[in-house]
């Protein structure tokens, strides 16, 4: 049996976005028979719970300390999600292992033999530059790590207000959550509409977001969600970042807001506005409550065109492919 290790960070500084996407390949890889572990230079504790198909968790100090980690598993191949890598440490991987990368950055050097990125407009010419001439590069949304429910997902009727969710992710660094609620609330956004708020197990004002929705008619809180596809099937519209849970979301077919909280996330909302996947926001425009509300009223005018192009985008086959594909570099 084949044993793979994934690399990733995943805390408040860089949120759970790394962890979450991996998740979704995992199964996958289980269902080839492979051994799984998790090294990390950072893990919050609150997410191991979210760890439960690696046989081992190996935590490191530094980065320096990954290829001798990886080395002592004895891997065949690596999988690295993680932004402060590159072709340094992944050159001295790559003298033991084979090493596969997701990004989605296209802005720093790779040793690699399989790169994948699930960019809307990504182009492998976008990497050529940037990795050894034998690495394979596999983009686009055909390549999405979205979960094939999210595409299968049965809507329940709504023959009232219509049902938004908002969430910033996982951690939501810039508190983009609570700013969001506060204007919602200064405008009694909830006359108009239903909110459901996901404030994300990692997120640091969960506790005070939840004290601004008790008993405020109109607004349900959840700290987290193990089954996102059931609380999507409950959902309308949405606001949110322009992370990976904006792939689930057009999975879906959910018209959202997208709005930047990270650096990696600055073109998304405007790429998604650009193929008529949604509504770009910036950010400061969250802390603006009429505007906000506004965008609201857009975002449910404009629904129906959304709706439309949404299951063009993203079959819901894309994690098997990955997965095929790291499996088939075995041989």
């Amino acid at each position: 049996m084949p044993k793979l290790a994934v690399v990733l960070k995943a805390d408040p500084s860089i949120g759970t976005g790394h962890l979450m996407r991996i998740n979704g390949i995992l199964p996958n890889l289980k269902a080839l028979n492979y051994h799984l572990y998790l090294v990390t230079d950072s893990l919050s504790p609150e997410l191991e719970n979210l760890c439960t198909l690696y046989e081992k968790i190996i935590r490191v100090p530094t980065l320096d300390e990954i290829p001798n980690a990886l080395y002592n598993l004895q891997v065949e191949e690596v999988l690295f999600d993680h932004y402060y890598i590159d072709a340094k440490i992944e050159s001295a991987v790559r003298d033991f292992a084979k090493v596969i990368i997701i990004d989605d950055l296209a802005n720093r050097p790779h040793n690699c033999d399989l790169l994948f990125d699930q960019g809307l407009l990504r182009k492998a010419s976008d990497y050529q530059a940037l990795v050894n001439p034998d690495a394979k590069i596999f983009v686009g949304p055909s390549f999405s790590l979205t979960k094939k429910e999210f595409t299968r997902i049965k809507k329940t009727p709504n023959f009232g207000k219509s049902r938004i969710l908002v969430n910033f992710g996982g951690a939501d660094p810039l508190g983009a959550l609570k700013i969001s609620l506060e204007s919602l609330l200064k405008i009694n956004a909830q006359k108009y509409f239903d909110f459901t708020v996901l404030a994300g197990i990692a997120n640091p004002l969960k506790d005070e977001i939840k004290k601004l929705t008790l008993n405020q008619k109109g607004f349900t809180y959840l700290t987290h969600s193990s089954d996102v596809p059931a609380l999507f099937s409950s959902i309308d519209l949405a606001l949110g970042a322009a992370g990976g849970m904006t792939f689930e979301r057009i999975a879906a077919s959910i018209p959202s807001i997208c709005v930047s909280v990270a650096d990696n996330q600055e073109l998304g909302p405007l790429v998604i506005e650009q193929l008529g996947l949604g509504l770009a926001l910036p950010f400061s425009d969250l802390k603006k409550p009429q505007v906000l509300l506004d965008k609201l009223f857009e975002l449910q005018e404009k629904a129906p065109l959304i709706k439309a192009k949404c299951p063009q985008v993203i079959d819901g086959n894309g994690l098997l492919r990955i997965a095929n594909k790291i499996f088939e570099l075995l041989n």
